[in-house]
């Protein structure tokens, strides 16, 4: 899985944290997220009247441990 692949490598390139945005409306993609330690540490909603979906920041201590 590509988001195992960048949790495993992140502290090899340095990174202590992994952050990602997911979208307000997939409620799946956010509960699995949080399942893998992720929290939400921002929100951007989309402009009013856009039409579009804002999205939430969400972010995890890049480590190995955790994963499932």
């Amino acid at each position: 899985m590509l988001l195992d692949h960048a949790l495993h490598s992140a502290p090899a390139r340095g990174l202590r944290l992994v952050e990602l945005d997911v979208s307000f409306s997939n409620v799946r993609a956010q509960r699995l997220y949080e399942r893998l330690g992720f929290v939400v540490t921002g929100e951007n909603p989309a402009p009013e009247g856009s039409g579009l979906d804002g999205f939430r920041r969400m972010a995890r201590p890049a480590c190995c441990r955790g994963l499932t």
